[in-house]
C-alpha cells in the first residue's frame, strides 16, 4: 500500500494514475460508499426551492448558451447556492 511518503514521491503523471485507479475501485464499490447526511439536506433544500418556485429548472441548451456567452460571470452561479459563504445550508 502507498503511503504519504510513496505518493510524494511520483512524478505529477504517476499521481494522476493512482488517482484514476482509485476512482475506478470507487466506482466499482459505489453500493457500499455511504452517502453523507448533508446530501439529503441539500436535496431537500433544492426541492424546496423548486416546489416553492424559487428554483427552476434549465436544460443543458439553456445552461451551455449561457456558459459561453459573454454574460456570464462565475457569480451568477453562486446565486441559488445551497451554501452560504461559511458553508452551511440555508
Amino acid at each position: 500500500m502507498n503511503t504519504s511518503k510513496d505518493i510524494n514521491n511520483l512524478i505529477a503523471e504517476e499521481k494522476l494514475q493512482v488517482l484514476d485507479q482509485v476512482w475506478e475501485s470507487l466506482i466499482s464499490h459505489g453500493a457500499e460508499i455511504p452517502t453523507p447526511h448533508w446530501h439529503e439536506a441539500v436535496l431537500e433544500n433544492r426541492l424546496s426551492g423548486v416546489e416553492s418556485g424559487e428554483l427552476k429548472f434549465k436544460s443543458l441548451d439553456d445552461v451551455s448558451s449561457e456558459l459561453l456567452s459573454e454574460t456570464f460571470t462565475p457569480e451568477a452561479c453562486l446565486v441559488h447556492s445551497d451554501l452560504t459563504r461559511d458553508n452551511k445550508l440555508k
